[in-house]
């Protein structure tokens, strides 16, 4: 039968502690705070110091915590909305039978973080790690759409707007008002402007207070017979990765 190991709780208590009291202490106000043996504390900090969430004071007579703790919570944290991302990909491509993708966007460049491949035999497909195109994908025009308007503007002035297929927008005030409209509507697309007979649809969405974009994409034909439901599920995705996750 499980139980409580007292040596973690007290590890645990005094991490709380430092976090109560937003200053350092003595050993002495660790043990009457915990309520436990100097001794125990010891043997405790000692041990939270060697894994460097604790540090001495150059006198020793006083511990404080360092960073780290700091950086492993936003770590965990990461990793959490990143597997809740995961999990809905998983739903969305089961729900569609398209393929459906992660995107995020580093310096000009869109890059695929994930991949769901479709079943069908006709498909999208695409590595993960591929970059895809800024202005003529669903994707892309998330990220331009939820940029602040200088740096959209300066992205913009240095965009090539290489004509892919005769679909392409090759102007600025065409991406614009095409970006505009898909903000009215809830979600932006792509018909075959970056590839012929290629139709990709797509939201913005956020992890860790970073951009993201989740899209799904097939053959034209295809994603426009089911169009409704396509869009319903992927506004069904947005809104459960909005939606922030319920506390333990």
């Amino acid at each position: 039968m499980a139980k409580i190991v007292n040596s973690a709780k007290r590890a645990l208590d005094i991490l709380e502690l430092f976090a109560k009291e937003q200053k350092q202490l003595s050993m002495r106000e660790i043990s009457e705070a915990i309520n436990a043996p100097v001794t125990t504390c010891v043997d405790l900090v000692y041990t939270l110091a060697a894994k460097d969430f604790l540090v001495a004071t150059p006198d020793r007579r006083a511990y404080f915590p360092t960073g780290k703790l700091y950086h492993l919570g936003q770590q965990l944290t990461f990793d959490a909305q990143v597997n809740r991302v995961s999990i809905r990909l998983d739903d969305l491509a089961e729900q569609t039978d398209e393929t459906c993708m992660l995107t995020h966007y580093v310096d000009g460049k869109v890059i695929v973080s994930a991949v769901r491949e479709s079943s069908q035999a006709l498909r999208y497909i695409v590595g993960v790690g591929e970059r895809i195109g800024l202005h003529c994908t669903a994707s892309g025009k998330c990220f331009l759409d939820v940029m602040e308007t200088e740096e959209r503007d300066a992205r913009m002035e240095k965009m090539r707007f290489l004509k892919a297929t005769k679909r392409t927008l090759t102007n600025r005030d065409a991406l614009l008002a095409d970006i505009a409209e898909g903000r009215k509507r809830g979600w932006h697309e792509a018909r075959e402007e970056a590839y012929d007979g290629l139709m990709s649809m797509a939201v913005p969405v956020s992890i860790h207070e970073r951009p993201y974009a989740i899209t799904l994409c097939g053959p034209v034909s295809r994603i426009e017979e089911y169009y409704d439901e396509n869009v319903k599920q992927l506004l069904r995705i947005k809104r459960c990765l909005d939606r922030p996750p319920l506390a333990a």
